[in-house]
């Protein structure tokens, strides 16, 4: 009953039985319910070897010790954990401040950047500049035009 082999309804009947016999190992089910689990694990191989292998893992963790911190390296980073809580700059290099550790791809990317927003800038200023000066042009040559830059001409045919 505790393998995964059969189809979709035995696969869920063991995931059931494995939660089921964690969930009575750790004391976790009630009277009522930890009847029939124990009932079950008396009958069944199966499941009773899986409930020893949960046991004898359960036993090894809580046999498992971990060893102290030294003293040094807790209080290294004690003494970290409060600097960035104040806010201390605690020996990032502030990328704008300090160029001088930028890498080459950091300077390309930038430089790259910088060029492209130079190029858009003066292809749309450049002709804009040239039109408006090509009008003031035009407007000087023909004098009988009706459209002039002048404000105090404005419908004016000559304007002296």
């Amino acid at each position: 009953m505790a393998t995964f082999a059969g189809g979709s309804k035995d696969a869920w009947r063991a995931v059931l039985a494995v939660q089921t016999a964690s969930l009575w190992l750790d004391g976790e089910l009630s009277a009522t319910e930890a009847q029939p689990v124990s009932a079950h694990l008396d009958r069944c191989a199966e499941c009773s070897a899986l409930a020893e292998q949960f046991r004898s893992r359960s036993l090894s963790l809580s046999r498992w010790n971990v060893e102290a911190v030294p003293a040094r390296l807790e209080h290294s980073v004690t003494t970290a954990a409060v600097k960035a809580g104040s806010g201390v700059d605690i020996g990032k290099a502030n990328i704008f401040l300090r160029a001088s550790f930028w890498t080459w791809r950091q300077w390309a990317t930038a430089g790259g950047g910088t060029l492209t927003v130079l190029l858009l800038v003066s292809a749309i200023f450049f002709p804009n500049l040239h039109r408006s000066r090509l009008r003031v042009v035009t407007q000087l040559a023909d004098p009988g035009s009706t459209t002039t830059r002048n404000p105090k001409c404005l419908g004016v045919k000559s304007c002296n």
